[in-house]
């Protein structure tokens, strides 16, 4: 599936999530939505490589789908950070909560084990 915000594709085990572009405040609820109602059961990896900015909004919503990840035995893990991103999640626990990765294949490969 793939639209102007985000494409998902889905392997055997688990869904890649990647965000096309950085999500501005009026866009992030619904993106996220969209997203929420695409995932199913499988192990989900959001690839942040072009998302250049974040907010508070885009990190609770990234608790959200981890937190009711968890409640449904779903994985959930993020990688290929721009150090801008990386920076606003360093000011906050999200790093301690959610697992991340540098690249899609070390996640792959960690996912695998």
């Amino acid at each position: 599936m793939k639209n102007s915000f985000f494409e998902i594709t889905d392997l055997k085990w688990i869904q890649i999530i990647k965000i096309l572009k950085t999500l501005e405040q009026d866009n992030v609820d619904k993106v996220f939505r969209q997203i929420e109602e695409t995932i199913n059961q499988k192990t989900i990896i959001i690839d942040l490589v072009n998302v250049w900015f974040i907010n508070s909004t885009f990190i609770g919503y990234l608790f959200h789908l981890y937190e009711t990840g968890k409640k449904s035995w779903r994985y959930i893990c993020f990688v290929n950070w721009q150090d801008s991103v990386m920076d606003a999640f360093n000011l906050t626990w999200i790093l301690d909560m959610i697992p991340y990765f540098k690249t899609l294949d070390e996640a792959l490969i960690k996912l695998k084990k």
